[in-house]
């Protein structure tokens, strides 16, 4: 949950344009291999009503790019 809220933060710090892009390239790119985790469709299926509307299609996005 820790690393998901640190995510989230900083998502919404590069949608504001206040992070640099090659800050949120590194860490886009270790939670997008994060996801890739075993259990992690679980854990999100359990709790991504506790994060914002965007952050959650975000993630979505890239479990459903996984997928394909």
């Amino acid at each position: 949950m820790q690393i998901m809220v640190y995510g989230e933060a900083h998502f919404h710090q590069f949608q504001l344009e206040l992070m640099q892009e090659s800050h949120w390239l590194g860490l886009s790119k270790f939670l997008t291999n994060y996801i890739d985790n075993e259990g992690f469709r679980d854990f999100w299926d359990r709790e991504k009503h506790s994060f914002s509307k965007e952050y959650s299609a975000w993630i979505n996005d890239r479990l459903t790019a996984k997928e394909s």
